[in-house]
């Protein structure tokens, strides 16, 4: 399922950016065309999904990459309205 990047809640505090630097780049090697691995960004964003559970008030809340959204987020010019893939968590 698709989600804007807004719908999302983080549940840690910090990231490490050198992580985040590298996912961009990737994101731009995809875009060029110069990925082996990607063919298109949307094909690999769907391919790696934001595992999300259902907190208080059915809101979603991330359990992990949350230094993968953080990249999204920045390749899309900082725009919440972005979507991702997310999938409920195993439990």
């Amino acid at each position: 399922m698709k989600r804007k990047i807004k719908e999302l809640r983080p549940t840690q505090e910090t990231l490490g950016y050198l992580q985040v630097e590298y996912n961009k780049e990737l994101l731009k090697l995809i875009l060029t065309g110069k990925s082996e691995q990607y063919k298109s960004v949307k094909k690999y964003l769907k391919i790696n999904t934001i595992p999300v559970v259902k907190g208080p008030d059915n809101k979603l809340y991330m359990v992990d990459c949350h230094h993968f959204l953080r990249s999204i987020w920045e390749y899309a010019n900082y725009d919440y309205q972005q979507k991702v893939y997310v999938g409920l968590a195993e439990r």
